[in-house]
């Protein structure tokens, strides 16, 4: 199984850069979103990617991959 671990990219200067990704929510599920990660002490951004990193995790534990 694929080390499943976060490895940002190297920039040519050898320094860890991240990609932005646009995700698009309908405001109710924002308010849900912003609850949850508040409730968390977490920002908005930081709980979404969290949140789908364990989901992405476990989808791929559940599949063998």
């Amino acid at each position: 199984m694929e080390d499943l671990a976060i490895r940002p990219k190297k920039s040519d200067h050898g320094r860890n850069q991240t990609e932005p990704v646009l995700l698009r929510f309908e405001p109710a599920h924002l308010e849900i979103i912003d609850r949850a990660a508040e409730h968390l002490g977490l920002s908005r951004a930081a709980w979404v990617r969290s949140t789908m990193l364990q989901a992405a995790r476990e989808v791929l534990k559940e599949a063998g991959s």
